[in-house]
């Protein structure tokens, strides 16, 4: 059955692909070399052959899976190759110097400057070597110290683009997902968060917990102090529930004063209500903003679980919602669970 490019990009990756296309003109071009110079004809069909099983290796290898470094060493056949055309072209280097170009083109699409510059001596042995075993003139010989400069400056100018894009696309998907103020994640990557931290409890039968936090008495902040200080503060507040919550848990952003706090792998609901206590305790602590001054907050916080098994995001954070509801509606600095009641007597862990 006949294998598709798309597919084949998706299992092999595209730096295999294009390593194998390099490989695979490589040796077409040497078929084509046989009639215009019948007396290599052999050392042409076997470079041929050579280039086209190189190919067919490059796409069989475990590309996706090999580390960058390991990848560089398709150079080792490749330089082996382009030296025995070379030599079988009687020194022809305006037939194969182009090769250099293209390869190290693609070591500057695929790798870091490391690896290009590991490749250089190779490269510059498979240039003049074959040069002087067929008899070029010394001043094409040494014409590598002018090819070898030209093709690792494409080679480093491509490998810092390429760098360049990389984090300019990680920039953006960053910024589209989270918050710019806080760098939490928003409310649509929190709800996209939520959503597969809710499957996998359900998978693996985990309680999980979701806490709504709002803020009290944020918006005197904004109106006394100003919205640079209203910003100063919530800067702190996304850094404040960093540090209180375990490595894999997530903290998000939903807008405005409303910030959401996901914890997942729960043994007890106990643990959920510590949390949102520690948050409250936190948060209720001042915050030093510009020009010396501080500020005072607080938080109310809402619980739910995922007892039902539901990965309804949406419906679970309207069930923290409630929650947190009842809790403004009891006063500041309070920590209420929906569901049934745990503890009447409790004012920050009582339950709707």
């Amino acid at each position: 059955m006949a294998v598709s490019g798309a597919s084949l990009r998706q299992r092999c990756g595209a730096a295999a692909v294009q390593a194998a296309g390099l490989f695979a003109v490589s040796g077409l071009l040497a078929v084509a070399a046989i009639p215009t110079t019948p007396g290599r004809a052999t050392i042409l069909l076997v470079i041929a052959v050579l280039d086209l099983a190189a190919a067919a290796g490059v796409v069989a290898c475990p590309w996706r899976s090999w580390p960058e470094r390991r990848s560089a060493l398709i150079a080792l056949p490749a330089f082996a190759l382009i030296g025995l055309s070379t030599w079988a072209f009687g020194g022809f280097a305006a037939g194969t110097g182009p090769f250099f170009v293209l390869f190290f083109a693609w070591l500057g699409l695929h790798h870091q400057r490391r690896e290009i510059l590991w490749c250089v001596p190779l490269a510059a042995l498979a240039y003049a070597v074959p040069l002087a075993v067929a008899g070029a003139p010394a001043r094409l010989v040494g014409s590598v110290v002018i090819l070898m400069p030209v093709v690792v400056c494409v080679a480093l100018l491509i490998s810092s683009h390429v760098r360049a894009l990389g984090e300019a696309r990680e920039l953006m998907a960053f910024q589209a997902t989270h918050d710019a103020l806080t760098g939490l994640p928003n409310r649509a990557e929190s709800i996209a968060l939520l959503h597969a931290a809710l499957s996998r409890g359900q998978r693996r039968s985990e309680l999980i917990a979701v806490l709504y936090l709002d803020l009290d008495a944020f918006k005197s902040v904004n109106d006394t102090l100003g919205h640079r200080a209203g910003d100063d503060v919530l800067r702190a507040v996304g850094d404040r529930l960093r540090g209180e919550i375990r490595a894999g848990d997530i903290a998000g952003r939903l807008g405005g004063d409303e910030f959401v706090v996901v914890l997942e792998s729960l043994t007890s609901e106990e643990l959920a209500l510590d949390v949102g206590e520690r948050i409250v305790g936190v948060l209720s602590h001042p915050f030093r903003i510009a020009e010396g001054r501080t500020a005072r907050i607080g938080a109310s916080v809402g619980i739910t679980y995922n007892l039902d098994g539901s990965v309804d995001a949406e419906a679970v954070l309207h069930e923290a919602d409630l929650a947190l509801y009842r809790a403004k509606s009891q006063g500041r600095g309070q920590v209420v669970v929906f569901g049934t009641a745990l503890d009447p007597g409790n004012r920050s862990s009582a339950r709707t």
